[in-house]
């Protein structure tokens, strides 16, 4: 079953919108998914790319410290991640003392219910709308997650959304600079192969390699390589690149351009 796959390991992540910054603008409070997973190649991936093969999914309520890139889950949505794959929108109110957030499907919970094929998908679907309709809160002091029964966020959401709304682009910024693991992703422990054909990945995968994939090869494997061996990476990405000719060669230097940046700050 493992040929039907790429070796390649695609990491990404994604953030909803309801993005909230606190009071003092250095915290924010977001939505995310993250998974890791293999494209399908040869005749598994016809006749529109084949379904990928997930060796990791996560989601949940993040709190990223913007000062120290520090990146702390508050809350689990492990039970939605197979659903996050579609448009998700989060109302959050951060609070000094908590955070309340309702996830809200950008689509309509029954439209879900009609892609199902079995009754136990479809009482899956309706636990989980029933779970995720209400509105719940993590005590910043207690540090747990609790139900807000009695409580209309429609209310008072106003008070605090746009105020301390927080900017997708400007966030993803942030979550640039947070090292990969603190996703929960080791490369070697989610997908074992040895580190050289991972380096091989960073070298050679440039326009079809995921970003987020080569963030994670610097800093779990090319970051503990000694100086000479960083070089003779880049050695090698500059062979590569000078054997290519025309939109090749153009593609490779767009799209290797980070990474060969981030390598030579490591010397």
């Amino acid at each position: 079953m493992t040929s039907c796959y790429s070796d390649y390991v695609h990491l990404r992540y994604e953030t909803y919108h309801g993005a909230q910054w606190n009071s003092d603008h250095d915290m924010i409070a977001f939505v995310a998914s993250v998974s890791a997973y293999q494209k399908a190649k040869g005749i598994s991936s016809f006749p529109d790319g084949g379904t990928p093969n997930y060796l990791f999914r996560d989601a949940g309520l993040f709190l990223l410290d913007t000062a120290s890139k520090q990146l702390t889950k508050l809350a689990d949505f492990n039970d939605l991640a197979e659903l996050m794959k579609n448009r998700w929108t989060a109302d959050i109110i951060y609070t000094d003392t908590a955070i309340m957030y309702k996830l809200k499907p950008n689509s309509e919970w029954d439209l879900y219910l009609k892609w199902v094929n079995s009754k136990e998908d479809s009482l899956k679907i309706l636990h989980l709308k029933d779970k995720y309709v209400r509105l719940y809160q993590y005590n910043l002091m207690a540090e747990q997650n609790m139900i807000c029964n009695g409580i209309d966020i429609e209310t008072i959401k106003q008070d605090y959304l746009n105020k301390n709304k927080a900017n997708l682009t400007k966030l993803n910024g942030f979550l640039d600079k947070v090292p990969v693991a603190n996703w929960g992703i080791e490369l070697k422990s989610l997908y074992p192969k040895s580190e050289d054909k991972y380096i091989k990945d960073l070298i050679y995968v440039a326009k079809d390699g995921s970003p987020l994939t080569k963030r994670a090869i610097i800093e779990q494997i090319v970051s503990k390589r000694s100086k000479t061996e960083k070089q003779d990476i880049l050695n090698a990405m500059d062979k590569h690149k000078n054997g290519l000719d025309g939109l090749e060669r153009t593609e490779y230097e767009l799209y290797s351009k980070a990474t060969y940046e981030q390598i030579k700050e490591l010397l």
